[in-house]
């Protein structure tokens, strides 16, 4: 993989060096350095919003050969202001690649974090309940926009995220059925079955529902397949 990254890399850098303008190489730059050991790669946070930023600007929005990737600009720079904790700036960036394309989940997991993030719960659960609910319209056989999705198999984690948030506004039954539901998605998923486990020693959950969500957690409800996480 060091070596495809490097070859990568190289080229990309031969084609910036030739033609500095090119929007979709300056994209791809950014992206190839988006991830490090499996997470976003603050440490290298100038070098992503250098390039993204610089993508943006060339990119045309209402050209149909360059809005994708001037959308997928506009959420990377939202995640770059999500690690630096400008909050208002990583909405702003993914309010506007939605503006663009409406159904795009990355730009809703990233308003979703980000309203977490600001500690405004109520924002936060709408944000992944529309996520959520868009996914299960979404069919990856039918994209046809170029796009490159970092968060689309998340729907576990959108769950969790709405049980901590209806935890924090006091809705204990919504909390209780996200983290189910984040089960339902993820067996064996130990931070929705360690927040329901709360429930139970707080005795909110009665044995029968508490069965059943140990079930869930070994994948043994609804034909669900343990994963390990």
């Amino acid at each position: 993989m060091q070596k495809k990254f490097e070859r990568t890399k190289a080229l990309l850098e031969q084609v910036l060096e030739e033609t500095p303008t090119d929007c979709y190489a300056h994209y791809h730059y950014a992206n190839l350095h988006r991830v490090k050991d499996s997470q976003f790669n603050t440490d290298e946070i100038d070098l992503l919003e250098e390039h993204a930023a610089r993508a943006a600007q060339l990119s045309e929005p209402r050209n149909f050969y360059g809005w994708h990737t001037h959308v997928m600009c506009l959420e990377l720079l939202g995640w770059v202001n999500f690690y630096r904790k400008d909050y208002a700036k990583a909405v702003h960036f993914g309010s506007m690649a939605i503006t663009y394309k409406s159904n795009y989940l990355d730009a809703m997991f990233l308003l979703g974090s980000t309203y977490v993030a600001s500690d405004n719960p109520e924002k936060a659960i709408f944000w992944f309940d529309k996520y959520i609910k868009t996914h299960s319209k979404y069919n990856p056989s039918e994209e046809c926009d170029y796009i490159i999705f970092h968060y689309l198999y998340r729907q576990y984690q959108a769950w969790n995220a709405i049980g901590k948030c209806a935890e924090r506004i006091g809705d204990t039954n919504l909390a209780i059925n996200a983290y189910a539901a984040a089960l339902r998605e993820r067996p064996n998923y130990k931070k929705a079955f360690e927040s329901l486990e709360k429930f139970r020693d707080a005795k909110l959950i009665g044995d029968t529902e508490w069965r059943k969500y140990q079930k869930l957690y070994k994948g043994e409800e609804h034909g669900t397949v343990k994963q390990n996480v």
